[in-house]
């Protein structure tokens, strides 16, 4: 699938209410309109810690990442550490010097021997999750805009977060399209820290995995913040399907632009 952007626009499919409540924040308005949708989502690289004598080695520097916890068990140590700003650089597009921002924490786990002066996985290698998002340019463009927001489940946080929220000077625009309607909008890129895998055993896990999204764009302005979500009937799915039974196909990948943008 075609990854990078050219030519656009967009037709928005009306439906119900979003499984998508209102954010934590005060005087927090939930509406849903045609300002944002998702062009393209799928399964991205998987990356790993770079620990030394591993193999396969690794692309996340540790030296980059910073511990939040650690415990001992006999004659290891286990730590934990976050590498998000590690996991940005790494995944950067070429061709671009800005970074896309990553939606949720990229923690890792290894284990330290020093007796033995080895270390190695916990976590194994981690999967990212690829989003583009059109926005509308007066919708981008208006004063009130301050970023744009996910629902993103599982969120693969520490404290269980499916909502995740980045400013607009943090956004990432990879191309400007044109809207079916002729409006003029920007794509911007996201990225996520999906499932670890590939320490043996979960297998099954891995082929059920799943993520349900839904992006908004947020507004400022008399003193309520308005959350303004894309409005299509359910929100967008990765992975295999709830209501799914044996030979239930897996979505992998979307690609939107034939129906979203404008076409030349």
């Amino acid at each position: 699938m075609q990854k990078l952007l050219v030519l656009a626009a967009l037709v928005i499919a009306v439906g119900c209410s979003p499984d998508t409540p209102t954010s934590a924040l005060k005087q927090t308005v939930d509406q849903r309109a045609s300002d944002i949708t998702v062009l393209q989502a799928w399964h991205g690289k998987s990356y790993a810690l770079d620990l030394p004598g591993h193999f396969p080695g690794g692309e996340l520097d540790k030296q980059e990442c910073s511990e939040v916890g650690n415990y001992s068990s006999g004659s290891a140590i286990y730590r934990t550490v976050r590498c998000s700003s590690e996991l940005e650089r790494k995944a950067k597009l070429d061709g671009f010097a800005d970074r896309s921002p990553l939606l949720n924490d990229s923690l890792h786990m290894y284990a330290s021997i020093p007796s033995e002066g080895r270390e190695y996985w916990q976590t194994g290698r981690c999967e990212i999750v690829e989003f583009r998002t059109v926005i509308r340019d007066a919708a981008l463009n208006a004063a009130s805009f301050t970023g744009i927001g996910f629902y993103l489940s599982p969120g693969h946080t520490q404290d269980g977060s499916t909502r995740f929220y980045v400013a607009k000077n943090r956004l990432h625009a990879v191309g400007h399209v044109t809207l079916v309607d002729g409006s003029p909008a920007t794509v911007h890129r996201f990225i996520a820290q999906g499932m670890c895998f590939g320490l043996g055993g979960n297998g099954g896990s891995i082929y059920s995995r799943r993520y349900k999204f839904r992006p908004y764009a947020r507004f400022a302005s008399d003193g309520f913040e308005h959350q303004v979500w894309d409005d299509v009937a359910k929100d967008y799915l990765l992975g295999l399907p709830e209501q799914s039974t044996s030979g239930t196909p897996r979505v992998e990948s979307f690609d939107r632009q034939l129906e979203l943008l404008k076409q030349q």
